[in-house]
């Protein structure tokens, strides 16, 4: 492969039993590991994968079927087929005549699933199965519900008693993820392109296992994408707004009230003042990086009965909180800088949609 793309060889002889690869767009991600998956599954019949996605919708043969189309399934099959067809949940190759119009099959190659179905899948049997590849991991429109276990529930259907691979696919959406929080990836904020963290965790027996997060370095130029986000397509830098920018130099030296709110692995320092500039309050947001001072309110997803300031999603303590939380919802709310935004309203919308807010 045209080194110029990604190239999935190094991190696959590493062997890592989870691996998240994430990057920009067009820059060979899912191209490289369908066609080492394909290529396997061709040469071996117990070598065969699953293609996954969230939604039921994304696996119907009308919509999975394209995913394959840039394959050259003639190269992989060694000339014995030039197709590979989706029906009924199976991925295979045929060879197409183009006299006739008939299609022969000549090997399976491997399966498509749905996580929103994963319960349904639980008595399934996948011997076969050796890699999933889950496509669009980090999502742009939210998560399903518990998602990060239904996935691992779903892998662990797969593999029975057997270790096998799961390549989780990415774009680089949001540093805000269930998978970095659940996983505890927690260097992936800082992480720089071009490089594989691992990391190692323990299954309930206290077997190994091993992630890994490539974060790729991106030298393709893509073509027809302009404006605020082309670091996101032409860089594969992590995905930012434009954002209600104030200058912290305009603001008064004393906040009239802070606080500090804590989620999935990211804090953030939030300052109320009254703008000169504007006539009205506002929240400044800044990251967090140092030790929380004991009496300072806090706000999280969870409740440490050691600290009464703290209160599991915005509860208000007085009626003065339940005013000032309201600027929340006016959009009263600047920040320091567009990845700090990014993050924060990642974090913002993952904690309303689980009722947090």
């Amino acid at each position: 492969m045209n080194d110029v793309y990604y190239d999935i060889t190094k991190n696959w002889e590493e062997y890592f039993n989870y691996l998240l690869i994430l990057g920009g767009k067009g820059i060979g991600k899912s191209y490289s590991a369908k066609h080492k998956v394909a290529k396997l599954a061709f040469n071996d019949i117990n070598e065969k994968f699953i293609y996954l996605r969230r939604s039921a919708e994304e696996i119907k043969p009308s919509v999975a079927n394209g995913y394959f189309k840039d394959l050259n399934i003639r190269e992989i099959t060694n000339g014995k087929a030039n197709l590979i067809e989706i029906r009924q949940k199976e991925i295979s190759a045929y060879n197409y005549n183009t006299v006739n119009g008939t299609k022969t099959k000549v090997c399976t190659l491997g399966y498509t699933a749905a996580l929103s179905t994963e319960a349904n899948l639980s008595s399934g049997v996948y011997l076969d199965v050796t890699t999933i590849i889950f496509e669009e991991f980090s999502s742009r429109t939210g998560y399903l519900p518990d998602e990060v276990r239904k996935l691992c529930y779903f892998c662990s259907t797969v593999a029975r008693n057997r270790k096998i691979r799961v390549i989780l696919i990415g774009n680089t959406i949001s540093r805000v993820s269930p998978y970095f929080t659940k996983w505890k990836l927690d260097r992936v904020p800082k992480q720089k392109q071009g490089t594989t963290d691992t990391y190692w965790r323990k299954d309930p027996f206290g077997h190994d296992i091993k992630i890994g997060v490539e974060y790729c370095e991106s030298r393709v130029q893509s073509q027809m994408f302009f404006g605020d986000d082309t670091g996101v397509i032409t860089t594969g830098a992590w995905e930012t707004k434009k954002i209600p920018y104030m200058d912290f130099s305009k603001l008064p030296s004393k906040p009239l009230f802070l606080l500090v709110i804590k989620a999935m692995g990211f804090m953030f320092l939030a300052r109320y003042y009254l703008s000169p500039l504007l006539g009205v309050p506002i929240w400044y947001i800044t990251p967090k990086t140092t030790k929380i001072k004991k009496g300072t309110r806090v706000i999280s997803v969870e409740i440490d009965s050691a600290n009464l300031m703290q209160t599991k999603g915005f509860y208000p303590l007085s009626e003065q909180e339940r005013i000032m939380f309201n600027d929340f919802c006016e959009n009263r709310v600047y920040f320091c800088d567009p990845l700090c935004a990014a993050d924060f309203r990642n974090i913002y919308r993952e904690l309303r949609q689980h009722n947090y807010l």
